[in-house]
């Protein structure tokens, strides 16, 4: 059974001599692209342009290898050429450079025949992938947090908001301040101590000139 993984259903001497291998490798490719579409979207917040992609891209991979007539060597590289060209934009997450990492190397397998090898291997990384979402793995028991604060300029006012930072904790991170018409205006990255009634009283305590803002959560950088 094992070795079955890596016996090709087309000939190795040309790749374009087996007409029903060639279309039974399309027509997997098409499948597993299929796969990698629905793994891209298991929760998570994804684009229709980039799942119909991931649908095409193992078999626009697949006929590059028969054009080629299975020189691995030159098919890899302009399959590789081909399949970067979105990742042009630096907003590309790590989950899409997987994917389309993924959608390569099913092409390839299927370009050269491995069905098999393609099919378990997708259903490999495709496993793990859902597993480890589903285990929330690596994930944190708090998330980060974004606290913005208007307060009038002046000695004093500064040193209420040194004390106010202070008793948030050791996981404060400033991330900008800004002066606006005579006000200063702060924004830190933090993960609250305090549950949410505690957090109400403590805001009730503050000065009436003070301007807070507090999200549930700050933009996650996923971009490679």
């Amino acid at each position: 059974m094992l070795n079955q993984l890596f016996q090709s259903v087309i000939s190795q001497s040309t790749v374009s001599t087996s007409g029903w291998g060639l279309v039974l490798s399309l027509l997997t490719s098409m499948v597993l692209g299929f796969a990698l579409a629905y793994l891209y979207q298991h929760k998570t917040t994804y684009s229709r342009d980039f799942a119909m992609m991931l649908v095409v891209l193992p078999t626009l991979i697949a006929v590059i290898i028969v054009l080629v007539n299975g020189n691995l060597g030159t098919s890899v590289a302009v399959a590789g050429a081909f399949s970067l060209i979105k990742f042009r934009s630096p907003a590309s997450s790590s989950k899409e450079l997987l994917l389309v990492l993924m959608a390569t190397a099913v092409g390839l397998a299927t370009g050269m025949g491995y069905l098999f090898l393609a099919l378990w291997m997708t259903l490999l990384v495709g496993g793990v992938m859902i597993l480890l979402e589903k285990t929330r793995f690596a994930s944190k028991t708090r998330d980060w947090q974004e606290l913005t604060i208007s307060l009038p300029q002046g000695a004093t006012p500064r040193l209420l908001l040194e004390r106010f930072i202070a008793e948030l904790g050791t996981d404060v991170v400033l991330e900008k301040a800004k002066v606006n018409q005579n006000r200063l205006e702060v924004t830190y990255r933090v993960m609250l101590p305090w549950s949410e009634e505690t957090w109400l009283q403590r805001l009730s305590t503050l000065d009436s000139d003070w301007v807070v803002s507090l999200s549930r959560t700050t933009k996650k950088k996923k971009s490679l």
